[in-house]
């Protein structure tokens, strides 16, 4: 009888007891390893915070004025906006974001309607910031941006997602009963001791 031939990957099979819990859950989606997913997933998150977005404006090597980082940005709106990815993203702000980030001309370029332009060409465009990622750099427009995060953050709570039930009431304190202790200083009301001062200083 004849051996089993040999596979032809190193790799287990997908779902098998050798693997890591975690490309397990992730062995259905199209990358060649689950930490990529998961490493786009936390960078794309990120994004959604204006002092990180600053950090990136005003830090070299400044990627955002990068044609290659600003096609990378492209890739994750394109790929985690979609229905099958998105269920995955905590804080969907990041699209908008995204969006702000995203120079036109990148766009075009990756639709194939605009050439890509040769790195020899003086003429071809270095700095594909927008006018977003260069306002950012600016620590009073990121407090904007914060503050109108935030207002947004509100207005959703209340006129989307609701103020929630409203909690029953706690049932009041039954009466305390009389005891014959001498009162303490504690037990003094605020109104009783000014009014007792009052009379002293009268007399």
């Amino acid at each position: 009888m004849s051996a089993a031939p040999a596979s032809s990957s190193s790799q287990p099979p997908a779902g098998s007891a050798t693997q890591p819990q975690q490309q397990q859950l992730y062995s259905n989606i199209p990358y060649p390893k689950s930490d990529v997913f998961l490493s786009d997933l936390e960078f794309l998150q990120s994004l959604s915070q204006p002092s990180y977005l600053r950090h990136l404006s005003i830090t070299p090597p400044f990627v955002l004025q990068s044609l290659s980082f600003q096609l990378y940005l492209l890739y994750l709106y394109k790929t985690y906006s979609t229905p099958r990815y998105r269920v995955h993203v905590i804080y969907p702000l990041a699209f908008e974001y995204l969006k702000l980030l995203v120079h036109p001309d990148v766009v075009a370029i990756a639709n194939g309607t605009m050439a890509v332009p040769r790195a020899n060409d003086p003429k071809a465009r270095t700095d594909y910031a927008t006018k977003f990622s260069n306002s950012i750099s600016a620590e009073p427009f990121r407090d904007q941006v914060h503050s109108e995060q935030f207002a947004a953050w509100k207005w959703r709570v209340t006129n989307v997602y609701g103020k929630g039930e409203d909690m029953p009431k706690p049932p009041p304190p039954p009466p305390e009963e009389p005891t014959n202790e001498a009162p303490t200083v504690e037990d003094a009301k605020p109104t009783d001791v000014k009014e007792e001062a009052s009379d002293a200083t009268a007399k």
